[in-house]
Order: structure tokens, then C-alpha cells, then sequence
């Protein structure tokens, strides 16, 4: 009988490939986890109370061929007037590989990321399937990049949503500065869930300085990130998440700060907002949110 191979198995083995070759080739490969936690409260919401999502992902790169990433989280929506609580898991698989060539100076890396997210929940978005290519191109000297991303993310009830994400990066200041521009498509919404939209199109801005800190307590960066625009059912191939839980998402501001514990060690700390627009009945809300993660590698 013929098996079918599905992201549960994929995963499970990702994992096992990761656990096992350090032991094999340790001085080939650079392994690192990282757990996390993020913790939110709505604000107006006539359904939502909180947030809370707790996870891990472990990564593996060969020198610097490529590599992959296995993760997993548990993301729990806490309801009102009675409502039972959302329980979902989250999963990830995703591989990459780099390529160097003459022909365009930098570095060229092909990148696929798989997500399957299930909760207890039974309306059309309450389990997905995603697939995610990204292609990208680093120069050289550090001081641009630009990737063309796409997702096609398959939902209960044909609910087949489709993504188109470029994105271009500048380094600025003698590398002390790095701005990333990135561009929201997305198309196949179901118009019951958006107001009559059956597609939708946002903007992201994304600000980073690097310090030199003195001490292990000065952060080595600061980020600041805005959106505007609207965009739902998005795939953020940056915090590698899928966004199946959320309204229709009309704009968000975050500010982080990375600590270098270590050489080996990093703390990161966010905090942010971000605006919703419910649609029956049509009221807009917000989420604030923390997060904090810490990543060690090995």
C-alpha cells in the first residue's frame, strides 16, 4: 500500500535529521533553537479576550550550502460571551540552499517552507496547508537584497488563498543601518470574511540599527516596523508564521531590541500592536502583544 507523505511526516523526520547530524559531521554543521513565547490582549473585540502562543524552532546549516528548519508551536485565543477557547498547532518544516556565482556577485538562496496549522475549531480556516518558495539575492558587499516570495495556502471548503510577497533591502550607514520594503498580494479571499474584498494589498516597512554594545546589558539592535494597508490569511516567511486565526488586519507598529548574551546566545524582545476590522458585525479592534525569545547555538 502506498504511503501518503504528509507535512506531520515530513516533520517528524526534519527533526530526526536534525538531532542526529551534528553527531555526524559536528564540525560541518552549525545547529541552533529557539524557544519562544508570545503573550497578546485584544482591545474592542466583541469575541476575543487574549493570546498565548508558546513554541521552538531548531535550526541546522552545512557551512554555507544551505541548511533547514523544523519548528512547533501551540497558540491558544481565549473567547468571550461563552465561546470555547481556540486551541491550534502550528507546525514547520523549511529547507534552503545557497548558490555562489560569478555571473551575479552575492549570494543566490532557493528557500521552501512548509506550514500545517489544525485547531479545534470547525469553520474553513481552522486547518491549512501551505506551501512557500522564496528566491533571494544577497550582494556582495552586504548592501542590497531582494527576494520574490509566493505562498498558496489550502483551507477547508476550497479555500485556496494565493500570495505574492517581493521584497527589497538597502544597507545604509557604513552597514550600522538596514531598511526592508516589502509588498502584500493576496488573492482567493472568500468576500464574506473582508467586506466584499476578494483580494487585498498591504505594505511593510522594516528599520533596523546595529549598536556596538560595551556589555552583554546594551542591546546590540533596535527594529522598528510599521504596515499599512490590509491584508488577511498572510505568510510571514520572516517570523515564518501563518495568520489563519486573524481578521482582516488593517494595519500594525512593533519595536524590538536583541541582546547578544553570548556568541552563542541571543535574547529578542518585542512589543507591538496591531489593528483588526471584524466584519459581522463590522467593528474594528486591536491586539497588544510581547514577545520574547531566546536562541543558543551550538
Amino acid at each position: 500500500m502506498k504511503k501518503n507523505l504528509t507535512l506531520s511526516s515530513l516533520f517528524s523526520t526534519g527533526l530526526i535529521a536534525l538531532a542526529l547530524s551534528p553527531a555526524v559531521y559536528a564540525d560541518a554543521w552549525s545547529v541552533s533553537a529557539t524557544p519562544s513565547i508570545t503573550q497578546g490582549a485584544y482591545g474592542n473585540s466583541t469575541t476575543r479576550n487574549s493570546l498565548s502562543d508558546i513554541g521552538v524552532t531548531v535550526s541546522a546549516d552545512y557551512l554555507e550550502q544551505g541548511g533547514m528548519t523544523a519548528g512547533y508551536s501551540n497558540t491558544i485565543v481565549n473567547r468571550k460571551n461563552g465561546l470555547n477557547s481556540i486551541d491550534q498547532n502550528n507546525m514547520l518544516l523549511s529547507g534552503r540552499m545557497n548558490f555562489f556565482t560569478d555571473a551575479l556577485p552575492g549570494k543566490v538562496t532557493a528557500r521552501l517552507d512548509g506550514y500545517q496549522v489544525q485547531n479545534n475549531q470547525t469553520d474553513d480556516t481552522s486547518k491549512a496547508d501551505v506551501i512557500a518558495p522564496q528566491f533571494s539575492w544577497l550582494s556582495r558587499d552586504n548592501k542590497l537584497y531582494l527576494d520574490v516570495g509566493y505562498a498558496n495556502s489550502r483551507y477547508r471548503n476550497g479555500l485556496n488563498i494565493t500570495q505574492y510577497s517581493p521584497t527589497i533591502g538597502f544597507g545604509l550607514n557604513d552597514g550600522y543601518d538596514w531598511l526592508q520594503l516589502r509588498s502584500y498580494q493576496i488573492s482567493g479571499i472568500n468576500p464574506a470574511s473582508t467586506a466584499g474584498k476578494s483580494s487585498t494589498a498591504s505594505f511593510d516597512a522594516k528599520w533596523t540599527h546595529f549598536f556596538t554594545p560595551a556589555s552583554v546589558l546594551m542591546p546590540a539592535s533596535l527594529t522598528l516596523s510599521a504596515v499599512t494597508g490590509e491584508k488577511i490569511y498572510a505568510v510571514d516567511m520572516d517570523a515564518q508564521s501563518v495568520a489563519n486565526l486573524a481578521d482582516l488586519s488593517t494595519g500594525s507598529a512593533t519595536a524590538a531590541l536583541a541582546w547578544n548574551v553570548s556568541k552563542k546566545t541571543k535574547v529578542l524582545l518585542m512589543a507591538g500592536q496591531t489593528q483588526f476590522r471584524e466584519t459581522n458585525p463590522s467593528k474594528d479592534y486591536n491586539l497588544a502583544f510581547g514577545y520574547l525569545s531566546l536562541s543558543t547555538a551550538w
